[in-house]
């Protein structure tokens, strides 16, 4: 479920994805349960890329690690949305069954080339590009954040720019794939079940926020992206009758 307190995947999911991104997350140490799950993944196979201005001890234990740097998030994002484009990797059946506003999200991220996001986030444009493609193309893949995403100005472009991969690629809704914020208490977590059933927090669909490029760097802002349609929540590749799904972006 989008637009409440919550993820979308169980802790548990982790140990069975293929591809984890801890970004602006350091849950070795802030989350060691969370941790706990991951580790599991590891050894079970899962590849962990690590997306954080610092070199943290979850990172340590990463696959590759992308050092970020700070108040870069949406412009990596962006590229990494339009490589996947550009490389043809976009989950087409799942973006024409469940999304709208693909086209206008497309024009939005094309003028965030690798280069450019190389530039705008000091990360080598190879591990950029190696990053979107694994993602994409993993049949099980989880995108975790925490404060690193959220402690700014504009944290809700931030996520949303990450809500926007899972869409492009169709990493949500179904076992293993999934968007797990990782919450700063238990009790914080437990108002927010990572169930995928929650009540949607907007009253109606539309007023899609944009997610701008805050460092200045003349991309303007993207009024329309893409939308998650309305549908029955899957969970663990069932449907859940009486749930409803609805992304803003």
């Amino acid at each position: 479920m989008f637009g409440a307190g919550g993820g979308t995947s169980s802790y548990r999911e982790a140990e069975d994805a293929d591809l984890l991104v801890l970004w602006g997350s350091n849950a070795r140490e802030a989350h060691p349960i969370f941790f706990h799950h991951v580790l599991k993944g590891l050894r079970n196979g899962a590849r962990l890329y690590a997306v954080d201005p610092r070199r943290t001890t979850s990172a340590q234990w990463a696959d590759a690690w992308l050092g970020i740097d700070v108040g870069s998030d949406v412009s990596l994002a962006n590229a990494i949305g339009n490589e996947i484009i550009q490389a043809g990797l976009v989950n087409e059946a799942f973006i024409n069954r469940a999304t709208t506003g693909f086209d206008a999200y497309a024009a939005a991220v094309k003028p965030y080339t690798l280069e450019r996001a190389q530039r705008d986030t000091g990360v080598p444009a190879e591990l950029i590009r190696q990053l979107a493609h694994d993602y994409a193309r993993a049949d099980r893949a989880q995108i975790c954040w925490t404060l690193g995403i959220t402690e700014h100005h504009n944290a809700a472009d931030n996520v949303f720019a990450l809500i926007n991969l899972a869409l492009l690629t169709g990493h949500v809704g179904r076992y293993g794939s999934g968007l797990v914020p990782l919450r700063g208490q238990n009790n914080v977590q437990g108002g927010g079940p990572v169930r995928g059933h929650l009540r949607r927090a907007d009253p109606a669909p539309g007023g899609l926020a944009p997610v701008a490029d805050v460092r200045g760097h003349g991309a303007g802002r993207a009024d329309r992206l893409l939308h998650h349609r309305r549908e029955p929540a899957a969970v663990g590749g069932r449907h859940r009758p009486g749930s409803q799904a609805l992304v803003r972006s």
